[in-house]
């Protein structure tokens, strides 16, 4: 501590020099730039397109913002030090300040509510008086009234349960959106390393843990298996508005629009197969809340599939199938004729898809009118 006060008591002469130097006679410092700057100005009024007068009046300008700066910053200093060093004693300096401050807080005038302003000393008392007698004696009816919670802590603590699952929920959530991701590196960037078996696991534990870990709160499984269920779904319509959609949209218009959908059906359902590692849990759960066998992943799944492609596409997909139709491409399963593998791939796509069609109203019913009125396919198969 010895040696700290050496140093400063050393370098107070260097800080004495420097103030003299720099900021010796300030006021008066301050003085010359505004005056320098005044100057300048009135000589750029008489000539405001000269150049020169326009850089001399910027220097000059930023020459006195400096030095007002620095004035302003030594009465500051000035003004806490004769505060510091006299304003807990009785001193002309602490009479000054109390008078100014009374002054400051002194309400010289105020206008009623009925718009009319007063300025005398006593009615501005009355003025105050009058309204919060009024607005604190006012009558319970226009107020709200407050209710009084029963059992409070039996909520607090339902609260506070509820407050934990639903941050388990979210750090789950960060598991499945990673897998996800993951999902997505290895399927379109073609990455093997990615979505490998512990992946897997780790997501499949995550899952399973948030419902293992609620255990004792079974009427919350109810809400998660929801959760689960609109993250699957959103998923899945995430993946045909990103990737389904715009390869079908290239086809619209052209005879290989039918091949492109059952094409791309094939790849969704690699999709989906991956993306139910992460979400199987979910049906086992759902039916141990309701003892029934819930929908599937799968054929939920389907059901989003079609009904985006359907609604998007329906017209195009009527017309061409009609034409096909004409043209003898599908024949029933009778005729024991040979099929090539689009056409095959293509009644198959429709017999897996039919016992969905109610959900897909009134698209997918009126496609599968054309090929019953056809005699392509039966739905007693």
């Amino acid at each position: 501590m010895f040696q700290v006060v050496t140093k400063l008591k050393e370098l107070k002469s260097v800080f004495k020099e420097i103030n003299k130097e720099g900021f010796n006679e300030i006021h008066i410092a301050e003085k010359q730039a505004r005056d320098g700057l005044t100057e300048a100005q009135k000589a750029l009024q008489t000539d405001p397109l000269n150049f020169e007068l326009q850089e001399m009046e910027l220097a000059t300008r930023n020459e006195y913002v400096l030095k007002q700066a620095a004035y302003s910053s030594f009465l500051h200093q000035k003004a806490k030090l004769n505060w510091v060093q006299n304003g807990d004693l009785n001193t002309s300096l602490f009479h000054s300040s109390i008078r100014q401050r009374r002054m400051q807080n002194n309400i010289i005038s105020i206008e009623k509510a009925d718009g009319e302003r007063v300025d005398d000393p006593i009615a501005v008392t009355d003025v105050f008086l009058q309204h919060y007698t009024s607005f604190l004696n006012a009558k319970m009816e226009t107020r709200k009234r407050g209710k009084m919670r029963k059992g409070g802590d039996d909520d607090d603590k339902k609260m506070n349960e509820q407050n934990m699952i639903r941050n388990m929920l979210n750090d789950t959530m960060v598991v499945i959106d990673k897998s996800i991701q993951k999902i997505n590196n290895k399927l379109d960037g073609h990455n093997e390393a990615e979505w490998n078996k512990v992946d897997q696991m780790v997501v499949s534990i995550a899952v399973r843990k948030l419902f293992w870990e609620n255990r004792n709160h079974v009427s919350d499984w109810r809400s998660l298996t929801k959760s689960l269920c609109n993250k699957y779904e959103s998923v899945l319509a995430q993946r045909i508005s990103q990737k389904v959609v715009p390869s079908i949209e290239k086809v619209r218009s052209t005879s290989s629009l039918l091949d492109e959908i059952v094409e791309q059906w094939l790849l969704f359902d690699i999709y989906r197969r991956n993306l139910e590692i992460i979400f199987e849990t979910v049906g086992e759960i759902q039916h141990i809340i309701t003892n029934v066998f819930p929908m599937s992943l799968y054929k939920m799944s389907k059901i989003i599939f079609c009904k985006v492609v359907w609604k998007e596409f329906h017209v195009q997909i009527d017309h061409l199938l009609t034409r096909k139709i004409d043209e003898g491409a599908f024949r029933n399963v009778d005729d024991n004729l040979c099929f090539d593998d689009g056409t095959i791939k293509l009644n198959n796509f429709y017999h897996e898809m039919k016992h969905i069609q109610e959900y897909v109203y009134p698209q997918l019913p009126r496609t599968f009118a054309i090929l019953t009125e056809k005699n392509i396919v039966h739905y007693n198969i």
